[in-house]
C-alpha cells in the first residue's frame, strides 16, 4: 500500500503464437469423428473458426429473441460482439449470466482456441436449461390463465341442482298432559320428583 492505495506488480501474459494454435487445432481435429451426443467430442473436432461462429451464432440468436441477459444496455455497457477471436470469450463472459467463479477460468488460459471451448461449453448449459425448463415453464403460464378461464365460463355455464328449501325447526306448544317441565339432568329431576310427591302427600 502506498499512500492509502493499494499497489501491485502486473505481469503481462500474452497468448501462444498463431503456429501453436494451429498445431493444437490440428492434433484435436485428427482423432475419430465424436458421436452424436458427445459434445466435447464435438468440440475438439471443430476448427477454431468454427468454434467461434458457433459463440456468436448464438449471441444473434438471443439477440433475436430479446433474452433478458442481452438487452440494449448491456451492449450499450459492453459493445457489439467483438470480431476478434482472441477478445470474444472476454466479452461473452460480461454479458452471459455465468457465475465469477465460471469466468474466472479464461484468466489463465493463454490458448484462443481453448478460450472459445470454455465459452461454447457455456452456450451449451444454457441452451439445454432453456431447451429442459424454459418454454414448458413459458408455456404453463400462458396455460394457466387460459384454463382458469375456461373453467370460469364452463361453471358459470353450468346449473346447479335444485334442492328443496330447508325448513325452519318448528316450535309447537306442549301438547295437553304433556310435561310442563323442561327436561332436567336425572339427580334433578329425581329431586323434582320427590319435591311433588310430598307436596301430594301434604294434600
Amino acid at each position: 500500500m502506498l499512500d492509502g492505495y493499494y499497489i501491485g506488480r502486473i505481469q503481462r501474459i500474452d497468448d501462444i503464437p498463431l503456429a501453436e494454435e494451429e498445431a493444437a487445432e490440428a492434433f484435436d481435429m485428427r482423432g475419430e469423428e465424436p458421436t452424436e451426443g458427445d459434445f466435447e467430442g464435438q468440440l475438439r473436432h471443430m476448427s477454431t473458426q468454427a468454434l467461434y461462429q458457433y459463440c456468436v451464432d448464438f449471441v444473434e440468436q438471443a439477440r433475436a429473441r430479446s433474452a433478458d441477459w442481452l438487452h440494449e444496455r448491456m451492449l450499450a455497457v459492453f459493445g457489439p460482439p467483438p470480431q476478434d477471436p482472441a477478445v470474444f470469450p472476454f466479452w461473452i463472459a460480461s454479458i452471459l449470466p455465468v457465475t465469477d467463479d465460471q469466468k474466472y477460468a479464461l484468466l489463465p488460459v493463454t490458448s484462443v482456441r481453448e478460450r472459445l471451448k470454455i465459452t461454447a461449453r457455456w452456450i451449451r448449459l444454457l441452451e439445454e436449461a432453456s431447451r429442459l425448463l424454459g418454454p414448458e415453464l413459458e408455456a404453463s403460464e400462458v396455460a394457466q390463465p387460459e384454463e382458469h378461464s375456461e373453467m370460469t365460463q364452463r361453471a358459470s355455464q353450468t346449473t346447479e341442482p335444485e334442492t328443496e328449501p330447508t325448513q325452519p325447526l318448528a316450535v309447537h306448544d306442549s301438547p295437553p298432559g304433556a310435561d310442563e317441565h323442561p327436561a332436567l339432568p336425572s339427580s334433578e329431576a329425581q329431586s323434582q320428583s320427590e319435591t311433588e310427591t310430598e307436596a301430594n302427600d301434604e294434600n
